[in-house]
């Protein structure tokens, strides 16, 4: 949870309130009445068009006429080039919450971008806020998308708006296009911006901006011989100073600070810039300063133009020198579009290791990716690493001759392609030459060796380095891991301890993933989980486009599912999957973890075939994980009475891999998860057995430590046990409570798995509910196969499916033949309970006939008689006559059929169960009878 911070209300920046528009609005009268209607029908609205076309305009001319009473209480965005989406999050986050008064920690949600997004809807919504986001293009495109549908599916009386030059497609509904303006509408503006223009000057302004207001502002701005936005033009009536500001100005892309610009480009006197800023030359957000982008292209001269490489050596200079990482990133993207490859590696090599941990690698691999510099592979490299994504890993290629250090990046790309066992020989080899990776190459080789679970070679490896000094809490924290994957708890806590009793120090983000690798694999997840939210609250750690991140995102989603927040882990796992295409350190977990939920929810279409896809590529990757991945597969064969896989050297039931794997069958080291693992393993062996009672200890004994653990998956496997050995025990007084129990603690996790695993022990002797459980064999295969045996099937059963349904068939005394088929197999049908008199269908719904006598006599009757009846029979044993007259009976039968298919069809007008033959009526479908036994 995120721990919460006190906090009031303070106003929005300037910079993010809701500006006034900045000149006359004319015309753009159909396009207002649509923003307007769009903002009554929902909460999102994407204005769409090109550059200079007046999206933002519009939407502050329409929001100030006809929303003023929200503009006070308005947030503007704009969003600046390349920003990524985790960081727009956390901006609205950060503003809104400050807006509101609210007290949330919002560092701690860092790391689950599906409570970021919620938390920035709550916080809209209790104000009823409009928010502007401005220019959303420069963001990351997928990343955009995904949070704006987002917001139009959850948001309801906020009201969001963006403008963009790019559609977004599912947001095609919820969009208003901005094409060119007309003529008529732009000669309005034009004498409204320009009052004293002449008309034929007015005229040729018009036809030049080519229906683009802004175009047109610059225009009218110019002398009355103006007829196209050229640089000579526009700069006509500055003073010099202007002109060299703007021209030195033209070269960034990304907005600096206003004093870091003024050092390489002379701002003018504060007229000159007010005038600049009116005229949307210039644009100020949050202390930075860049230019309108349709202006940047027009400054220099396509090709090489030494102006543009002057301006672009002079922006560099300052921008390289200064201590802002946005800077120095910004002055590398100039060096190397000049190009100045020696200034650039100059750059690199003193400050490469800055924007990484600055978390700026996205940024830095578009310089990067394109260039195949010898002199700067180890930092692509690293860079490529960093992100982890199949497309930068699949750009790099492996030194021809690697120094060290080269050798050491390249270990981590193959690290984080997943080729573990490569990427150990890499490091293993850079560790041993020396020299300034050593240290590092030593850790990264350890690391490859726990996930192979050579925890003898692991602890080799880490031994080799000092105890103290620099990487003295990165090789710490590997070996509380080791320790821990045999059980080991004291180390993980003196580690953390050691932490705690010297905040100042700090702490490498992967030494805490590997401590929160640590108390998981302990089961102590309360503890991971704190140690998450600090590495996800760092710049690095922020951002799911990076490797770190991204890791601690899927340790996070597998707390969530053993926690049984099965919507947040699947929230957590759509965030990362789109990073952990193959080549992926990353892919086999992501693949392992949604065949977890999947099969806690009941999602088991086709989850064999994943979970084959899975062991393959967990196995060169994570012993662990691929061990996981084989527990899934044995429990899924016995959900679903199929021979279980085979496991290789492994002699246990499933809830105890994990356990083999690394502990043996050592019960002094095993962690809380294993030892539930194990009382439910024994718990099924006593019941298969026929020992109720002894299951019956374990399965409360695993469900209490579950729940105390808050693994609830484990304890909902328990809390079905504990059903099942209480159903064999007799014990049916307590049973409703047990299932009850279970019931709840499904619907809370979201699983139809384990609510249908409740119900059918609950419902037993209710047909209806059987034959719709019946039909849940892709949910819930066990519970079907159960179903469809106390309904009068063969399914294939285990011992305990056969003891369970025993026990609950001698209990409920009832008996289910199927009268009508239509083949060897299992077919979902309906049927006639004769205990109640009542009618069942297909879907679970029940019929009561028990007061209309007849009726149940005609459906008797048609099935006593195989399933048909000729209407003289039907007469003769529904209504008792001795003789058979149509004339005085047909009409009689008529209605009663009528009646009777109101009744059990489910479209009357279409009947498939009451059928009408050349002779009378015939049943159909498949037609089952419930009777009492004995």
């Amino acid at each position: 949870m995120a721990r919460r911070k006190s906090g009031r209300p303070r106003p929005l920046p300037l910079e993010h309130r809701l500006p006034n528009p900045g000149g006359p609005f004319l015309g753009r009268e159909e396009e207002t009445r649509r923003l307007d209607e769009a903002l009554a029908l929902g909460p999102v609205t994407l204005v769409v068009g090109p550059g200079g076309i007046g999206k933002t305009a519009l939407v502050l001319a329409t929001l100030h006429a006809s929303h003023a009473d929200r503009v006070g209480q308005a947030l503007y965005v704009g969003v600046p080039p390349d920003e990524p989406v985790d960081q727009l999050r956390y901006q609205l986050v950060r503003l809104l919450a400050a807006a509101e008064g609210s007290d949330l920690d919002i560092d701690a949600l860092r790391g689950e971008p599906d409570a970021m997004l919620a938390a920035a809807i709550d916080l809209a919504e209790a104000s009823s806020r409009v928010v502007v986001l401005d220019d959303v293009h420069h963001g990351e495109a997928d990343g955009v998308e995904e949070l704006l549908t987002r917001l139009a599916t959850y948001a309801r009386n906020s009201r969001w708006i963006a403008t963009s030059r790019r559609p977004i497609p599912p947001l095609a509904r919820h969009s208003l296009e901005l094409g060119a303006m007309a003529d008529r509408d732009l000669l309005m503006l034009a004498e409204a911006m320009a009052p004293s223009k002449s008309a034929d000057a007015a005229r040729r302004a018009v036809r030049a901006a080519t229906g683009s207001p802004w175009m047109l502002q610059q225009l009218v701005s110019m002398g009355d011989t103006a007829r196209e936005l050229s640089r000579d033009e526009l700069l006509a009536e500055l003073p010099p100073r202007a002109a060299t500001f703007l021209e030195r100005l033209a070269v960034l892309r990304a907005p600096m600070p206003t004093e870091l610009v003024a050092s390489f480009a002379p701002i003018p006197d504060d007229a000159t810039m007010a005038q600049l800023e009116r005229r949307g030359l210039v644009q100020h957000a949050e202390g930075r300063i860049r230019m309108h982008d349709v202006l940047r292209g027009l400054f220099f001269e396509a090709g090489v133009d030494p102006r543009r490489a002057e301006a672009a050596r002079a922006a560099a200079e300052a921008l390289g020198a200064s201590d802002d990482p946005d800077a120095a990133l910004e002055a590398a993207r100039l060096l190397a579009e000049l190009p100045d490859l020696a200034a650039l590696r100059v750059l690199l090599k003193g400050r490469g290791d800055e924007l990484l941990a600055h978390g700026l690698a996205p940024r830095l691999w578009q310089i990067l990716g394109r260039l195949s510099d010898p002199e700067l592979v180890q930092l692509t490299l690293r860079c490529a690493a960093e992100l982890g994504n199949a497309t930068a890993l699949s750009a790099v290629d492996a030194p021809a001759k690697p120094d060290d250090a080269e050798r050491f990046a390249w270990a981590q790309t193959l690290y984080a392609q997943g080729d573990v066992a490569q990427a150990r020989r890499e490091a293993g080899a850079a560790a041993r030459r020396g020299g300034p990776a050593a240290a590092d190459a030593h850790l990264l080789a350890a690391r490859c060796a726990l996930h192979l679970l050579d925890l003898e070679g692991a602890r080799v490896t880490l031994e080799a380095l000092p105890g103290s000094g620099p990487f003295a809490t990165r090789r710490d924290a590997q070996l509380a891991y080791r320790a821990a994957l045999m059980g080991d708890r004291a180390p993980a806590d003196r580690v953390l301890g050691a932490w705690r009793a010297s905040p100042a120090d700090e702490v490498p983000q992967e030494a805490m993933l590997d401590l929160a690798a640590a108390f998981e694999a302990l089961g102590r997840n309360d503890a991971a989980d704190e140690l998450l939210e600090d590495v996800l609250a760092t710049p690095r750690g922020g951002q799911a486009s990076l490797l770190v991140a991204r890791r601690a995102l899927v340790l996070r989603a597998r707390i969530r599912l053993e926690a049984g927040e099965l919507v947040e882990a699947a929230a957590i796992l759509d965030l990362v999957r789109p990073y952990s295409r193959a080549p992926s350190l990353l892919r086999p977990f992501v693949l392992e973890l949604d065949a977890g939920r999947a099969l806690a929810v009941g999602e088991l279409e086709g989850l064999e075939a994943r979970l084959d896809v899975a062991a393959r590529e967990a196995e060169p990757v994570d012993r662990r994980c691929h061990a996981r991945v084989s527990a899934l597969a044995w429990r899924l064969a016995s959900e679903r009475a199929t021979p279980p896989p085979s496991i290789a050297s492994i002699d246990l039931a499933p809830e105890a891999i994990e356990l083999a794997w690394l502990t043996g069958e050592s019960a002094e080291s095993a962690t809380a998860r294993h030892r539930v693992h194990e009382r439910i393993a024994a718990g099924r062996a006593a019941l298969a057995a026929g020992h109720p009672g002894r299951a019956l200890e374990h399965a409360d004994n695993a469900a209490r430590e579950a729940a105390l653990a808050e693994q609830r998956l484990l304890q909902a496997r328990a809390m079905a046990l504990g059903c099942d050995a209480a159903v064999c025990g007799g014990l049916w007084s307590e049973l409703p409570d047990r299932a009850a129990a279970l019931a709840d603690l499904a619907g809370w996790m979201g699983s139809e798995r384990w609510r249908a695993c409740a119900e059918l022990v609950l419902s037993a002797d209710d047909p209806s509910t059987l034959e719709r459980l019946a039909a849940e064999e892709r949910v819930a295969p066990r519970v079907a196969r159960r179903a469809r045996a106390l309904l009068g099937g063969a399914p294939a059963m285990d011992e305990v499916d056969d003891a369970v349904v025993g026990a609950l068939r001698a209990h409920t005394g009832l008996r289910v033949e199927t009268v009508l088929a239509r083949g060897a197999g299992w077919e979902a049908g309906w049927g006639l309970d004769d205990r109640v008199q009542r009618v069942w269908t297909s879907a679970g719904a029940g019929v009561d006939l028990s007061s209309r006598a007849l009726l149940w006599r005609v459906l008797v009757t048609l099935l006593e008689g195989g399933g048909t009846a000729s209407k003289e029979e039907l007469v003769l044993a529904a209504w008792d006559e001795r003789e058979y007259h149509p004339g005085r009976h047909d009409a009689k039968l008529h209605v009663s059929i009528r009646k009777l298919r109101q009744t059990i069809e489910d479209d009357s007008s279409r009947p498939e169960r009451l059928l009408t033959t050349d002779t009378g009526y015939r049943l159909g479908g498949v037609v089952r009878r419930a009777t009492r036994a004995g």
